[in-house]
């Protein structure tokens, strides 16, 4: 997870609001990674205060049912 926001860190000019979507397998996370990750800033500065990064699969995002196989109901 460090080095997603690292990376963030050192490719990107921040501003409050901003967030990224991280999935490179160079930032320290295996392929089905995703990884968000948001600056916050505390009042009227120009750098961030500190971040707040998630990380989930793929198969966690989305769909009926958490998991890579969600189960199919016939009505």
């Amino acid at each position: 997870m460090g080095a997603s926001v690292r990376a963030i860190i050192e490719a990107a000019a921040m501003r409050p609001g901003d967030s990224w979507l991280v999935t490179a397998r160079t930032t320290g996370h295996h392929l089905p990674d995703m990884t968000v990750v948001t600056p916050v800033f505390i009042g009227d500065t120009a750098q961030p205060d500190f971040f707040v990064a998630s990380r989930a699969h793929h198969a966690d995002i989305g769909g009926t049912t958490p998991g890579p196989c969600p189960v199919q109901q016939n009505n």
